[in-house]
């Protein structure tokens, strides 16, 4: 062998004894040698919660740019509904709320199912709620072919009776005073639902998105939350002042205000509570002139909206309700004179298309239907 060749083969056998021992593998390290000089500082890294991403589903829900980092209030955050604390319902009413109330019937505490009309939902499956691997609800009438929500009921509050509020006592024998009352009526519970990914919305798809960017929530999907419905009954009425000092109602002086609300928090976007919100004024079929229904007007709208903090509405989101002046003015679609669904007491009390509205994100057409 060539002196050349005997020097490259030394130096490579040199090299590979430095590599091994460098390891560590065939013993412990040497001392650290000293520190060689600082190189050219790097790029500032991103934090990936502050990393944005836009969502147009979104803009409906709390997020008017549709655009949302993983770290933003709307997924950290919890919501807050209108209201107060309810009481749960006894353990022994659970039979009673797994099975359905069909919008007739006298149980009050039953499930309710709400179907929608179009190809945004496909059908959930039957919650567990005891952990025996079985779904717990008796009677679940959808199908894939025509899905349902579940809201399923868990919690009661509100007044027994009207209670009165303040009003204008009248100042002397004969004289018009004015009475007002106002009953409140809630009812809470769980929330089950599950989009269609066939195409049917392109919420589905991004919902997928968001939930594979910052894992918040159930996995799309499923969509699972809480919910509440509010009934409000405020009653304002004229009375006269009677010589033994009580109060006498008039008659054909009534005005009724009343307010019907559901409310839902997603676990997906804990941050939004968005409700579906009913406002109606009625007056008596003859008005007393001078009373105060007379300087009241007959009303009938509808809303959509987003609470922040619980108390007031952040924003009126889509879909918009159709403009005075217009079909069905004040109103979200679809046409509904009635109530089918029972969410508060033992009588229908919400429309339940109207509901599907917090997951229809479009204007509704101008006129309506």
């Amino acid at each position: 062998m060539k002196l050349r060749n005997l020097i490259f083969a030394l130096f490579l056998a040199i090299g590979a004894i430095g590599f091994t021992a460098c390891t560590g593998d065939d013993g412990g390290a040497g001392p650290a040698g000293p520190a060689g000089p600082a190189g050219p500082a790097g790029e500032d890294g991103a934090d990936a919660g502050d990393v944005e991403s836009h969502y147009s589903f979104l803009t409906s829900w709390g997020k008017a740019s549709g655009t949302i980092a993983c770290d933003d209030p709307l997924l950290t955050e919890e919501g807050v509904f209108p209201g107060p604390e309810l009481e749960a319902l006894a353990a022994s009413t659970n039979a009673v709320r797994f099975a359905a109330a069909d919008g007739t019937a006298a149980n009050a505490n039953g499930y309710v199912e709400v179907a929608c009309g179009n190809a945004v939902f496909d059908m959930p499956s039957n919650p567990d709620f005891n952990g025996d691997g079985a779904g717990d609800l008796t009677g679940l009438t959808g199908t894939d072919d025509a899905p349902t929500w579940v809201f399923v009921k868990t919690h009661r509050g509100g007044d027994a009776a009207a209670v009165p509020q303040e009003g204008g006592r009248a100042a002397a024998t004969g004289a018009a005073g004015v009475s007002i009352t106002e009953q409140k009526s809630f009812t809470a519970g769980h929330f089950f639902a599950d989009m269609d990914t066939r195409g049917g919305s392109d919420e589905a798809i991004e919902r997928g998105l968001l939930y594979h960017e910052c894992g918040i929530g159930t996995a799309p999907s499923a969509l699972r939350g809480e919910w509440r419905a509010v009934n409000i009954v405020n009653t304002t009425q004229n009375t006269v002042l009677s010589s033994n000092g009580l109060e006498i109602p008039l008659v054909n002086t009534v005005v009724t205000k009343t307010t019907d609300k559901v409310c839902l928090r997603l676990d997906s976007l804990p941050g939004a509570v968005k409700c579906y919100v009913r406002e109606q004024t009625t007056l008596p079929d003859t008005v007393e002139p001078g009373s105060v229904a007379s300087q009241a007007m007959a009303s009938d709208t509808e809303k959509m909206i987003i609470y922040g903090d619980g108390s007031s509405p952040m924003v009126v989101v889509m879909p918009h309700a159709n403009p005075m002046g217009t079909t069905n003015a004040g109103k979200v679609g679809p046409a509904a004179a009635t109530a089918d669904e029972q969410f508060i007491g033992t009588a229908n009390d919400f429309a339940g298309g109207k509901l599907c509205n917090l997951f229809t994100e479009s204007a509704p057409a101008n006129p309506q239907q």
